[in-house]
């Protein structure tokens, strides 16, 4: 028994019993100091006051081990991120049902900063790809723009000049709109 009380002592994950009317029979240190109870505190009360969802634990399996994510309340009110397990046991003619949890509040906010940074990595370079995008499209805008600026200098039709202003006038445009996304982006 000493051996045994050693080994889930020594878990670093909350280990706790639980009767078949879900009250606290007994816990291991680990479990004290993520919760921030001392056993006597949690002794023979029911285990949802270590929940925030009454559905968040489904007391009475069938025997296999099952394996959920739920959000945990602190003793100070605080909530973490868990992974539980349970399996059900018959001690004497008693049920009962061992309960595992472990914190993974790190492992979530890893995961959270791996997303986002993600997201940030696909928005630079989306706005690389902009920028790319943008100076290719700006060269033959130039290039229409300057030749258009050439033929209004050596034209004196009104009607050529009329069409060829609004060529310019386009080019110049399209290198604004095309200059501005970029810039937003």
């Amino acid at each position: 028994e000493e051996r045994f009380k050693k080994i889930v002592d020594g878990s670093n994950d909350a280990i706790m019993l639980i009767n078949n009317e879900n009250q606290i029979l007994s816990w291991n240190n680990s479990a004290e100091y993520l919760f921030g109870y001392k056993y006597n505190e949690v002794k023979n009360k029911k285990i949802k006051m270590l929940y925030s969802s009454l559905s968040a634990l489904p007391i009475g399996n069938t025997g296999q081990i099952l394996a959920r994510e739920g959000i945990f309340i602190k003793k100070d009110g605080s909530s973490f991120s868990g992974l539980y397990s349970q399996k059900q046991l018959e001690i004497g003619k008693e049920s009962s049902e061992v309960i595992v949890i472990k914190d993974i509040s790190e492992q979530k906010e890893k995961e959270k900063l791996e997303k986002e940074l993600l997201k940030t990595d696909g928005l630079a370079t989306l706005g690389q790809l902009a920028a790319g995008v943008a100076h290719e499209i700006n060269n033959p805008l130039a290039n229409i723009s300057l030749y258009s600026q050439m033929l209004l200098n050596n034209t004196t039709d009104k009607q050529i000049i009329s069409k060829l202003k609004i060529i310019s006038d386009e080019a110049d445009r399209a290198a604004i709109i095309t200059n501005y996304s970029c810039i937003q982006s």
